[in-house]
């Protein structure tokens, strides 16, 4: 069931993976394609050796200037990440958004004893 209501895209499908999988792959990801010509690409990098305040006091006017792309701090139990997400009608252009952000971040912060350990795992 697909419903449009203020301005919102509501997708129901039916719970077991091997029935939605098939449904998503034949009705919804065409009917989003067509609707949507945006790209989203989204990516995670994983530190190291910084608190999450911390990390955040380094790009905080990158944070508060946060348009696209996006940047969503999270801290976990031994690491701090940051996901990046970039939206953009061609695929690689949102990637080059991604990769432009990554390099502004990892100029500010990637250094001993800072370690930009992981990048995209979950």
């Amino acid at each position: 069931m697909i419903i449009q209501k203020g301005g919102h895209t509501y997708i129901l499908m039916p719970g077991p993976p091997f029935e939605m999988k098939a449904m998503y792959l034949d009705a919804v990801k065409p009917y989003l394609s067509h609707r949507h010509s945006e790209h989203i690409r989204s990516r995670v990098l994983r530190f190291f050796g910084i608190g999450e305040s911390r990390l955040e006091s380094k790009i905080i006017d990158l944070i508060d200037a946060q348009t696209n792309p996006t940047i969503a701090p999270l801290a976990k139990e031994s690491e701090v990440t940051l996901r990046l997400t970039a939206k953009h009608k061609s695929r690689e252009e949102a990637k080059k958004m991604l990769d432009e952000i990554e390099k502004r971040i990892n100029e500010r912060v990637g250094a001993f004893p800072v370690w930009i350990w992981g990048r995209d795992a979950a």
